[in-house]
């Protein structure tokens, strides 16, 4: 099953600067309450016209919905360099609209 997650279906360019720094903290966070609670986690990508010259489209912001224990949070952040050595903690929204089927 775990071969599953790596194709190109589950792929979206991420800025190193993201993936390094609060999108990694996020992770191990979520692994700390995965001890405590069963944790459902949604992967959310949005999109503006930000087009690599070789026809990729780049995602603008990465959300991420973590429910457990009856409890929701939610994070959005941009994929931009300025994200580098934030603490993800502060891309957590308070106000949000879970669109339905994001969250079971």
């Amino acid at each position: 099953k775990l071969r599953q997650t790596f194709t190109y279906l589950n792929c979206a360019l991420q800025h190193e600067k993201l993936n390094r720094g609060p999108w990694k903290s996020l992770e191990k966070y979520e692994r700390k309450l995965a001890e405590m609670h069963t944790v459902q986690v949604k992967v959310v990508l949005e999109f503006a016209e930000n087009w690599l010259p070789t026809g990729v489209l780049v995602p603008s912001y990465f959300i991420k919905i973590l429910s457990y224990n009856n409890r929701v949070e939610v994070y959005r952040f941009p994929n931009v360099v300025s994200v580098w050595r934030k603490p993800y903690k502060d891309y957590q929204l308070q106000d949000y609209l879970v669109v339905e089927g994001c969250v079971e």
